[in-house]
């Protein structure tokens, strides 16, 4: 999903929402604004121009670029003065040289990562009765190649290696469902290696296997030249984190989710009640709050939300840890 592309369906997105959803409104109200300012300034060159001529439009042209300098050094001097209060608790970003060997080997890792969730989605689809006879073992081809390869090999555990070699469809369905899971381990990688410019929301996301389909379709481009520093993650994993708890939560009140740390279990419940009752304090996932989305997408979405939030926090002690550390998810 490009940068574009996340503005234009956030946008349509908030657009339905603004029906039900009262911070939604107040975003396309403040849109509305904007677009109504630039409309009357427009109007008002127009205007200048007609009675003054060009030297109208320089006039107003100068008062419009003493505004944006105005705004640009009051935000500038804001970020330094939040700097001056962060700069003991912000670690420094590391070197170039190090982010790129962090790339080459979280590239390794996210080969090995998608081949598996590959292989764990044919396993799926052949229990499932939907691989063609003319493509049955075509999935355990393309994952074991890729395997195999000499730099990736070693990484495998014992068992992951004889899976990868089974035939296909000897897999047992509680050895195919963690790794399905993995998508979203798939997903972060991708986006903290910066092949793909933004992590999906989870207003976006869906249940499909396509980003570790394509890394093992094109394994070249998995370079590993560049890697977000740690410091970079902590907002998403904020997100994740926040998205995760809330879903559990919700869980716990409609009662389809039990087991839960029970230190933390009523103050949950106690957290979702509150956000359920006061819909404009509420997350959302697509156009509905987590209060009214169906149980079926609370469910999926926490698993995801739980597993991103994993994930990132596991890439950010990694970043964070020793120079020849290594990252292991599974």
């Amino acid at each position: 999903m490009t940068r574009f592309e996340l503005f234009r369906r956030n946008l349509w997105l908030t657009a339905k929402r603004s029906r039900t959803n009262a911070p939604s409104r107040r975003q396309m109200l403040l849109i509305a604004f904007w677009l109504l300012y630039v409309a009357g300034y427009g109007l008002l060159i127009r205007k200048q121009y007609e009675e003054a001529g060009p030297w109208g439009i320089v006039g107003s042209a100068v008062l419009l670029l003493l505004g944006v300098g105005v705004s640009v050094f009051i935000r500038r001097h804001n970020a330094h003065a939040e700097d001056s209060f962060l700069k003991l608790s912000v670690r420094e970003s590391p070197a170039a040289d190090d982010l790129l060997e962090h790339g080459k080997r979280l590239a390794r890792v996210l080969l090995r990562t998608a081949v598996l969730v590959d292989r764990a989605g044919g396993e799926s689809l052949y229990r499932l009765g939907k691989t063609p006879v003319e493509h049955v073992g075509i999935c355990r081809r393309r994952t074991l190649d890729l395997a195999r390869r000499p730099e990736l090999w070693g990484g495998f555990s014992r068992e992951e290696q004889d899976l990868l070699m089974s035939q296909e469809g000897s897999w047992e369905w509680e050895q195919v469902w963690p790794r399905v899971v993995q998508a979203e381990d798939v997903r972060v990688l991708r986006w903290v290696l910066r092949m793909d410019p933004v992590l999906v929301p989870f207003d976006f996301l869906e249940a499909d296997l396509s980003p570790a389909l394509e890394v093992t379709a094109k394994p070249e481009s998995v370079a590993g030249g560049e890697c977000l520093a740690a410091y970079d993650l902590r907002p998403e994993q904020t997100v994740a984190q926040a998205m995760a708890s809330r879903c559990v939560g919700e869980g716990l009140r409609r009662g389809f989710i039990t087991e839960v740390d029970p230190e933390v279990r009523d103050q949950l419940r106690e957290t979702a009640e509150r956000m359920a009752a006061d819909e404009g304090s509420d997350l959302l996932i697509g156009t509905q709050t987590v209060a009214r989305a169906a149980q079926k997408t609370v469910g999926w979405i926490a698993t995801a939300a739980i597993r991103r939030g994993w994930v990132i926090s596991a890439v950010i002690d990694y970043l964070n840890g020793p120079a020849d550390g290594e990252l292991r998810i599974g």
